[in-house]
C-alpha cells in the first residue's frame, strides 16, 4: 500500500523536537523548503537529506521574480528591492560581542569535530547574534526610515521577540495603525472575526487599509499573500 508525506517548511522537521515524524512507513516523501539547509545545524540537515533525498527541483528567487505566473499573470513573487541601512553598537553591546568572540575562539579551539559543534558553542554563537538583532540604534533607524515612507500603508516591520513591544508603542505613537502578526494568531474561524480566523481577519484588514502596518517576528517571512 503506497503511502505519501508531503512536508512544507521541510527545514522545521530538521529539529529534534520533529524528527519523531520522520517514519519509515511513507514510500514517497516531498520535501519543500526554500532553505532546505537548517542554519548552524549540519547534523539536523543531514537528517532531513537522509530521509527525503537529495533537491531534485528548484525554482530560483531570480525567476520568482521574473517569470510570469500563468494563472495570476504576474510574476510569482512581487518585485522588490533590498535599500540596506548600517547601524552601530552602542558600548556595552560591542563589549558584550567582544567578550562573547572571546569565548566563541575558545570553545572552537577545544572541539575536534567540526562538523558537529556541541550546544555550547551554537549557544555561544547565537547569543552573540542576539546583540545584532536586537541592538538599540535600530529604533532609531526605524524612525528615520518612517519619515521618509509617509504616508505608510502596506508596511511590513520585522523584529525580534525582543523588540515586538517596543516597536508597536513606538508606532502607536506616530499615529500609525498597526497589528502584531506572531504565528500564535488563530487559524479556525470565529463568529467574531466575521467567519474568518483571527490570522486571516487581520490581514483582510492589512489589504484594505484598515491596519497601515503588521508588526511581524517569524511567521511572515516565508510567504503571505496579500492582494
Amino acid at each position: 500500500k503506497a503511502s505519501l508525506l508531503i512536508c512544507d517548511e521541510v527545514h522545521w522537521v530538521g529539529a529534534s523536537t520533529f524528527l519523531k515524524g520522520l517514519l519509515p512507513l511513507f514510500n514517497y516523501r516531498l520535501g519543500l523548503s526554500a532553505t532546505p539547509i537548517r542554519y548552524m545545524d549540519e547534523e539536523g540537515t543531514d537528517e532531513i537529506r537522509a530521509y527525503f533525498g537529495n533537491v531534485v527541483y528548484e525554482f530560483s528567487l531570480e525567476r520568482a521574480l521574473k517569470e510570469i505566473n500563468p494563472i495570476t499573470k504576474k510574476t510569482f513573487l512581487s518585485p522588490y528591492f533590498y535599500y540596506p541601512k548600517f547601524v552601530s553598537l552602542n558600548e556595552d553591546e560591542l563589549l558584550e560581542y567582544r567578550d562573547l568572540t572571546e569565548k566563541i575562539k575558545r570553545q572552537y579551539a577545544k572541539e575536534h569535530d567540526f562538523d558537529k559543534r556541541s550546544q555550547r558553542y551554537q549557544r555561544l554563537c547565537e547569543k552573540r547574534q542576539a546583540i545584532i538583532v536586537n541592538a538599540v540604534s535600530k529604533y532609531e533607524m526605524l524612525e528615520e526610515l518612517l519619515n521618509l515612507l509617509e504616508p505608510i500603508k502596506y508596511l511590513l516591520v520585522y523584529c525580534s521577540p525582543q523588540q515586538i513591544d517596543n516597536v508597536q508603542e513606538f508606532l502607536n505613537k506616530k499615529g500609525i495603525v498597526n497589528h502584531r502578526f506572531t504565528g500564535e494568531e488563530g487559524i479556525s474561524p470565529r463568529k467574531e472575526y466575521d467567519g474568518l480566523s483571527e490570522r486571516d481577519y487581520i490581514l483582510s484588514r492589512f489589504e484594505n487599509g484598515t491596519y497601515k502596518a503588521l508588526v511581524a517576528m517569524k511567521c511572515l517571512d516565508e510567504g503571505v499573500n496579500i492582494l
